[in-house]
C-alpha cells in the first residue's frame, strides 16, 4: 500500500507538470521514473500475492494434517477394541463441522491486513494536529492598526524575520518592498495568525494577534497572492466566493474595478465560462484580476496585494495602482512587491532585507 500511495503521488505529480515536462523534452525520462516505481509497487504486489497464497495454502494443509492424523489414530484404536466406527464417524463430523470456522477464523487475520495497515495511516493523518483554535476576541470591524514589535521568526533553523518593529496607522497605504527572501509573505502570514511569532508581539488594533478569534480577524482582512488559486467553476461563483450575500451589482463593481470586465466580456460564456481545474483555462494575468476582483468583493477593512500585479502587464499594473489611488480611503492597504518602485498614492513604504527592515520612509 505504501508502494501504491508513492506510484499514484509521482503520476500525479507528471501529470500536473505536463507542460513542463514536454516543454524539456523529458517524456522518456518520465516514463522512466514512473516504470521504475511501478517495478517496485509489482514487485510488492508480488510478495503479497505469494505470502497470502502460502498463508491460506499453510492453512489447509494443517487442516488435511488434522484429519489424516484422525482417521490414523482412531483406525489403529478401532483396531485394538478402544474406539468404534460409529464414534469415530461422530466425531468426524463434529470435526468436519469445526474446521470451516477455523479455517475462515484463521483468514480473517490475512484479510483484515490492508485494513490495519490503512487503519494506521488514518491514525497518523489524524495525530499530525488537532483544529486550530478560535476561542479569542470576535472582532466587528476592524479600524486597521497593525503593529510589529521585536518580531523574529524562522522556518526550522533559517531565519526570516529578525526583530523587525513597524507601526502601520489606520487608513495607511503602505508599500512593503524587498528582494525575494526577504520576510515579506512571513510577515502577512503572521498577521493572519497562520504562524505564531516566536519572538516579540504582534498587534492588531492594539490587540494581540493570539487573543483574537482568527476566524473573525481573517474576514476582516482580504488578500490576492502572487500564487493565485481558483476553484474548477465559473468565473462568476469564484468572484463571489469571498462574500456569498453579496449582490450582482457589488459583484459587477468589482469585476469592473479589478479591470477584468473586458476580457470577461470577450468570452463567448461570459461570466458562466468555466476556468478549469486551478484557472487553467485563463492567462496568469486574467487569474490575477479574478482574484482582485474576489479580493475586493469582500469588502474588508484591510487590503494585502502579495505580489498580486505579478503577472499583470504594465497598463494593467498601472489600473491597479490608479485603483489604489482613488479607492479604500478608509481602509489600511499594504502592498508587498520585490520592486522597491514609488507607487504614487502610497504613504509610507518599508524596505525589507535579510529579515531585517533597512529602511522606513514616506511615501509619494
Amino acid at each position: 500500500m505504501e508502494k501504491g500511495a508513492v506510484l499514484s503521488r509521482q503520476i500525479q505529480d507528471t501529470l500536473s507538470g505536463v507542460d513542463v515536462v514536454k516543454v524539456f523534452s523529458s517524456e522518456e525520462r518520465e516514463t522512466a521514473r514512473i516504470h521504475n516505481f511501478l517495478e517496485d509497487y509489482k514487485r510488492a504486489n508480488i510478495k503479497r500475492t505469494v505470502i497470502f497464497t502460502y498463508s491460506s495454502e499453510l492453512l489447509s494443509l494443517i487442516g488435511a494434517a488434522g484429519g489424516f492424523l484422525v482417521l490414523w489414530y482412531s483406525g489403529w484404536d478401532i483396531i485394538r477394541g478402544n474406539f468404534t466406527v460409529g464414534s469415530y464417524i461422530a466425531f468426524s463430523g463434529y470435526l468436519a463441522k469445526l474446521y470451516g470456522p477455523t479455517h475462515m477464523l484463521a483468514n480473517i487475520g490475512l484479510s483484515f491486513q490492508p485494513a490495519f495497515t490503512a487503519l494506521q495511516r488514518v491514525s497518523e493523518l489524524m495525530g499530525l494536529g488537532g483544529e486550530e483554535k478560535d476561542s479569542g476576541i470576535k472582532i466587528d470591524r476592524l479600524q486597521g492598526v497593525i503593529e510589529f514589535r521585536d518580531v523574529s521568526f524562522a522556518y526550522d533553523s533559517k531565519p526570516a524575520l529578525r526583530n523587525v518593529s513597524f507601526k502601520i496607522s489606520a487608513g495607511e497605504r503602505v508599500l512593503i518592498a524587498g528582494p525575494n527572501g526577504s520576510g515579506k509573505s512571513t510577515l502577512v502570514k503572521l498577521m493572519l495568525g497562520l504562524y505564531r511569532a516566536q519572538e516579540g508581539e504582534i498587534l492588531i488594533d492594539g490587540h494581540k494577534v493570539e487573543n483574537l478569534s482568527l476566524s473573525s480577524l481573517r474576514e476582516k482582512i482580504s488578500i490576492v497572492s502572487q500564487n493565485t488559486f481558483l476553484f474548477n467553476d465559473t468565473i462568476w461563483n469564484n468572484v463571489f466566493y469571498s462574500r456569498p450575500e453579496a449582490s450582482e451589482a457589488d459583484i459587477k463593481k468589482a469585476v469592473e474595478l479589478s479591470g477584468s470586465a473586458e476580457f470577461i466580456q470577450k468570452l463567448e460564456e461570459g461570466y458562466m465560462t468555466k476556468v478549469g481545474e486551478t484557472g487553467k483555462r485563463l492567462s496568469g494575468g486574467e487569474k490575477q484580476k479574478i482574484a482582485i476582483a474576489r479580493a475586493l468583493l469582500k469588502e474588508a477593512d484591510i487590503l494585502i496585494f502579495d505580489e498580486a500585479t505579478a503577472h499583470l502587464d504594465k497598463e494593467s499594473e498601472s489600473k491597479v495602482e490608479q485603483l489604489i489611488k482613488d479607492n479604500f480611503k478608509d481602509k489600511t492597504y499594504l502592498i508587498i512587491s520585490h520592486k522597491k518602485k514609488d507607487i504614487y498614492g502610497i504613504d509610507k513604504v518599508i524596505e525589507l532585507e535579510d529579515g531585517k527592515i533597512i529602511k522606513e520612509r514616506k511615501g509619494l
